[in-house]
């Protein structure tokens, strides 16, 4: 029994639309490699760096690698800003980490550091009790919440 023309046509139409969609994946792939290679060759938390692992996560979502990069750029520009007492900044770039991964122990660690330098107590402890339920083998947040000779309480407690 022949095949209608239309069902042919729609079982064509689908192995094309097949075809486009994988040529488009593997488009997308390609660029977002291209992004990625260009932000690893950036001099280190420049905005090249940051615009390049942000055109490569636009160009494949679905690679966490670019989103990882990123918020090490992130972690490290919040030392910077830091280190020079520039906080609100810190914080700032600390949350663009956080939103790119979540599950970065060193990251709340750091927010809860930030925040008690600024008197955030509250904000503080439970920026290093999230740290510490991420990687309970995480020193420097345990460190943080209860190291002996070092206030093991916040104002207010």
């Amino acid at each position: 029994m022949p095949v209608p023309w239309f069902t042919a046509r729609f079982v064509f139409s689908l192995f094309a639309l097949s075809a486009t969609i994988h040529s488009q994946q593997e488009d997308s792939i390609r660029e977002s490699r291209h992004w990625l290679e260009q932000a690893r060759k950036a001099p280190r938390s420049s905005y090249d760096r940051i615009v390049s692992y942000r055109r490569a996560i636009e160009s494949d979502p679905s690679d966490p690698l670019p989103r990882i990069e990123l918020g090490e750029v992130f972690y490290e520009l919040a030392i910077v800003y830091g280190h020079s007492d520039l906080f609100e900044e810190s914080v700032r770039q600390l949350n663009s980490a956080i939103e790119l991964d979540p599950d970065l122990p060193q990251v709340h660690y750091r927010l809860g550091t930030i925040y008690f330098l600024q008197g955030r107590f509250d904000l503080s402890r439970e920026a290093l009790e999230k740290s510490r339920r991420i990687d309970p083998d995480f020193d420097p947040a345990a460190d943080g919440l209860s190291t002996p000779g070092r206030r093991t309480t916040y104002p207010g407690d």
